[in-house]
């Protein structure tokens, strides 16, 4: 594609819908996204909007190319071309390129997070997942980063999921990003859903639906999390905490249990106390035996563990997070019965965040919380004196467009087996 550079003359107005009349030609139709994204420039630059339904419809015929008149002889910006708007590019990034680079590039954006790191890609892959890496360029700049994990089917349909992302402009999170993705995939029929933990704000807000982002109808996770600030000293941590939660945190001190930094968590022990939780609570499966191992064999540098077993040394609850740059990311947490009656889980906790403090870092996400769904744990998080923040959250996209239905009926039905 050239990158030749030519200056547009101004515009003093804006051409309606009717100035655009449909070419046909022998142009194959995945050239039609493409021209999709001129459209929308140029609309953006002459002042007007995109239409919308059926006029839209008309407009890009499948097996053609559109080409659009704008008023006082303005001419649409061509793909390549450098106007008076810049161009944002989206590239794919080789597994060798990252390795050298992402985690660095990474951590240059406000909203990073370990769910976006190479090791977590890496993790992903060893449960199953193709980890693909897109990187987009303003004037040679990067100004948003994704990685997405794909999972393939027959027939050319693939899932592209990105947990935590993308990260930097939601500007650049536009059809240049989908049509990326759906190219470098080469796939024939894409789903593919991001969640940003990026802090919600009315203009994203308005701003994800004219790049073809929805809200899907089956979540996978709350959009609500807690911040809780670990750079605070302890004394100052302990007086933000409820009575509740500070009186619980001393009678866990009173049950004799060793609590310490478990160097080398073994995986069959974790998967044990987890079970032991599920049957008393009721609950499916939180993490296999073998997703621990692949965690810690990927992840297993980012990773803090807290340990706490009785006299005989049976461990009875256990808490990890995953830590990347100056943030912390709740990442496991169990408790056995027995743990449970002693409190061992206000131990665990208040041990692992005091290490988080010592090692420097500065906030550490709850990971997620549903006040209705799941109050008992809200409660035990927000009593640790966090801060409640509600993230940009779940949003899809579908190629075709009708694909996200049957996409979210799974998702749906897969969440009530699991209930």
């Amino acid at each position: 594609m050239r990158a030749a550079a030519r200056a547009l003359p101004p515009v003093a107005g804006a051409a309606g819908p009717g100035a655009l009349s449909a070419v046909a030609c022998r142009t194959p139709a995945r050239h039609r996204a493409l021209w999709i994204s001129v459209y929308r420039r140029c609309q953006y630059r002459c002042g007007s909007r995109p239409p919308a339904g059926r006029a839209r419809a008309r407009m890009f015929p499948l097996a053609g190319v559109a080409r659009r008149r704008c008023a006082d002889g303005a001419r649409p910006l061509h793909i390549g071309l450098v106007g008076e708007l810049p161009v944002v590019t989206w590239e794919q990034i080789s597994d060798a390129d990252a390795t050298a680079s992402w985690d660095r590039r990474l951590l240059g954006f406000d909203d990073y997070s370990i769910y976006q790191s190479m090791a977590w890609g890496e993790h992903r892959r060893a449960l199953g997942w193709t980890p693909y890496r897109w990187i987009a360029l303003e004037d040679g700049q990067p100004v948003a980063m994704a990685q997405g994990l794909l999972r393939r089917y027959t027939g050319g349909v693939g899932v592209v999921w990105l947990p935590g992302g993308p990260v930097g402009a939601i500007r650049a999170w536009n059809s240049a990003l989908q049509n990326t993705i759906r190219r470098t995939s080469q796939l024939n029929i894409v789903y593919c859903r991001f969640n940003s933990l990026c802090p919600v704000c009315d203009a994203d807000l308005r701003a994800l639906p004219g790049m073809r982002w929805q809200r899907p109808r089956s979540r996978l996770g709350a959009r609500d999390s807690l911040l809780y600030d670990v750079a605070r000293e302890e004394t100052v941590r302990l007086d933000a905490c409820s009575k509740n939660w500070r009186h619980n945190l001393k009678r866990s001190r009173k049950s004799g249990y060793a609590v310490a930094l478990w160097d080398r968590p073994n995986a069959a022990e974790m998967r044990a106390v987890y079970a032991e939780m599920e049957g008393h609570k009721n609950l499916a499966q939180q993490h296999s035996e073998q997703n621990l191992r692949a965690l810690y064999a990927q992840a297993g540098d980012h990773l803090l563990t807290v340990s706490c077993r009785d006299a005989a040394g049976t461990l009875v609850a256990f808490r990890a997070c995953a830590v990347f740059g100056t943030r912390a990311w709740d990442m496991l947490a169990a408790t056995a019965v027995a743990g449970r009656k002693t409190y061992a889980s206000y131990a665990t906790f208040w041990a692992l965040t005091q290490e988080c403090h010592r090692r420097g870092i500065g906030q550490y996400d709850l990971s997620g919380v549903d006040p209705v769904g799941n109050r008992g744990v809200f409660d035990f998080k927000q009593g640790t004196g966090a801060t409640l923040v509600e993230y940009l959250g779940e949003w899809e996209w579908a190629s075709p467009s009708m694909f996200a239905l049957p996409a979210n009926w799974l998702i749906g039905k897969r969440r009530l087996e699991h209930q």
